[in-house]
């Protein structure tokens, strides 16, 4: 048997071993809920962001190699792709507004 992909992901595994892991993510990730961590994920680690020069370099890109990983293994369609970034995206945008809320809401002092 060949494995050629598999092996990519998990070098240190039998083919046996890594196998199961790749059908174990596509089986969560493939769900409604799944789909919504991964979208969080995508947000979190900064998927598609760029860090500034003087930011906090090494912590976001490890952040966005887990969020790369997790997308290689999904071997997802360049449509899907674009959308699990545009609901990232979205997900910035609200996580955003809703800091911005907290900020601003000084009834509490």
């Amino acid at each position: 048997m060949n494995f050629p992909i598999i092996f990519r992901f998990w070098p240190h595994l039998s083919p046996f071993k890594s196998a199961r892991l790749l059908r174990a993510y596509r089986k969560v990730f493939a769900t409604d809920q799944g789909k919504i961590v991964l979208h969080d994920i995508l947000r979190e680690a900064g998927y598609t962001a760029v860090t500034a020069p003087d930011g906090p370099l090494a912590y976001n890109e490890g952040g966005r190699r887990v969020a790369h990983h997790i997308v290689n293994i999904m071997r997802f369609s360049e449509e899907e792709i674009a959308d699990l970034v545009q609901q990232a995206a979205n997900l910035e945008a609200e996580f955003n507004q809703a800091q911005a809320r907290m900020t601003d809401d000084r009834s509490g002092y």
